[in-house]
């Protein structure tokens, strides 16, 4: 109902205001750090205009909530809600799962992969139920399992179900990179593929600096006979995330920009490609298993559009195909469970 307040100060002329439907809502399940995060980027960067945060704690959510609309008039005024109730994601263009367990150190990815996979068995078909036609992007942990379970509950085809995946240790890679060269980062092309964490690729084969492919400068680069070590950078990002959440508990804002930054894209459908973890069966790389592990991709309105097929060497095909084996095992477990 419209408040005397309201009526002095503004004369309602749009017929069915209210029930116009917003074609970049974005709600994020989960009110922890990371979900908080990645929340405060969107509205930040006016990515989205109407944000809904979801916890099964609502305290909490409304307090995050609570926290970041005193300061709207900072933001471009959006719309920001939050809920216990699933019912509040209605029509959402994306939404985004951070909910569950992050716990996947040595010897805990199958453990904490079963803890959410339970809890995805609540929330995905709530989401997708008030949502069909959303595009899920998942940054719960074990990321490509996770993502895995999620395409499969939620019923949706495959180019509308995203991974994390490397897409942050590929702009930690990228970053090194520039960093030893003493260039700026957006001149290198570099990405890590495949499995989340130790078993990821590095594509030393394809690293290049403004066209030029190191490889044609160092043909050792990355291998166990470079002199100069650059292995060494691969080894700093997989122990980056576990350094960052030595020194301040949990990382949140490396993996907040960047999901934040694949938002756009699928908002404003640039068609920019993003390291992310998706359904790779029958790609180039001889993956016959329906499992998802990070590939570059070319992402837009619509969710995947293209997957880029790399020129990969022997050796990085025969590590994705490892990991594709043991994520399709895993899978089976949990899936039978």
């Amino acid at each position: 109902m419209m408040t005397t307040t309201v009526k002095a100060l503004m004369t309602h002329v749009a017929p069915g205001l209210h029930s116009t439907r917003c074609t970049n809502k974005v709600s994020v399940i989960g009110a922890g750090t990371v979900g908080t995060a990645i929340a405060f980027s969107l509205l930040a960067q006016n990515i989205t205009s109407e944000l809904v945060l979801i916890d099964k704690n609502e305290s909490l959510a409304r307090g995050e909530m609570l926290d970041i609309q005193h300061a709207t008039m900072y933001l471009n005024s959006p719309q920001i809600s939050s809920s216990s109730d699933y019912a509040t994601t209605h029509d959402s263009k994306i939404v985004i799962v951070t909910a569950g367990s992050q716990n996947v150190g040595a010897g805990k990815i199958e453990c904490t992969a079963r803890q959410n996979t339970d809890i995805f068995k609540e929330i995905i078909p709530k989401v997708v139920t008030q949502s069909p036609d959303c595009i899920l992007i998942i940054v719960s942990q074990p990321v490509d399992i996770m993502t895995y379970i999620a395409w499969k509950l939620s019923d949706l085809p495959p180019y509308r179900v995203i991974g994390a995946g490397t897409i942050l240790d590929s702009a930690r890679f990228r970053y090194l990179i520039a960093q030893r060269l003493e260039v700026e980062p957006s001149t290198c092309q570099a990405f890590i593929i495949g499995e989340y964490g130790r078993k990821s690729v590095p594509v030393w084969s394809a690293v290049s600096v403004s066209g030029v492919r190191l490889r044609e400068v160092n043909p050792n680069l990355g291998t166990d006979d470079d002199p100069e070590d650059w292995q060494e950078i691969h080894k700093q990002v997989v122990e980056s995330n576990i350094e960052v959440c030595k020194l301040k508990h949990a990382g949140s804002w490396g993996m907040a920009l960047s999901i934040s930054r694949l938002v756009r894209a699928i908002t404003e459908d640039l068609r920019e490609c993003f390291p992310i973890s998706t359904h790779i069966k029958g790609c180039r790389h001889g993956v016959d298993k329906d499992v998802f592990l990070s590939l570059p991709c070319i992402i837009g309105s619509s969710g995947v559009v293209n997957i880029v097929r790399q020129n990969l060497s022997d050796l990085e095909k025969d590590m994705i195909q490892k990991s594709a084996d043991y994520m399709n095992e895993l899978q089976k477990k949990l899936m039978d469970r």
